[in-house]
């Protein structure tokens, strides 16, 4: 976060009246009216030529410790397949004494 300051005091501490007023978009040169918190998301924001993109060109896991992590993917998968093996049965069940019309006659 910047820290920029006038008079010792940082940008957050400012008023909207020292902060207020007619100033000029360091962007545009257009005047325009700011409070604090449109000044501070202003100095937050980074410009169009300050934005960088990243690549990623490679991760380097050891073998040992990628085993471990599918191990314990693997392991952390099993609730979750029962629950869905259950939600399935029950909704087939009920599909099926639907469609079959049991008991409705």
């Amino acid at each position: 976060m910047q820290t920029e300051s006038s008079g010792g005091r940082h940008i957050e501490d400012l008023t909207d009246a020292e902060l207020g007023g007619i100033l000029s978009d360091p962007d545009t040169g257009k005047p325009e009216r700011r409070t604090v918190a449109t000044e501070i998301a202003r100095r937050r924001r980074p410009a169009a030529d300050q934005r960088n993109g990243v690549i990623l060109a490679g991760v380097d896991i050891p073998f040992g410790d990628l085993v471990v992590l599918f191990v314990k993917a693997a392991l952390a998968a099993i609730p979750a397949v029962l629950i869905l093996v259950v939600v399935s049965v029950t909704v087939g069940v009920v599909i099926t004494a639907v469609v079959s019309g049991n008991g409705s006659r």
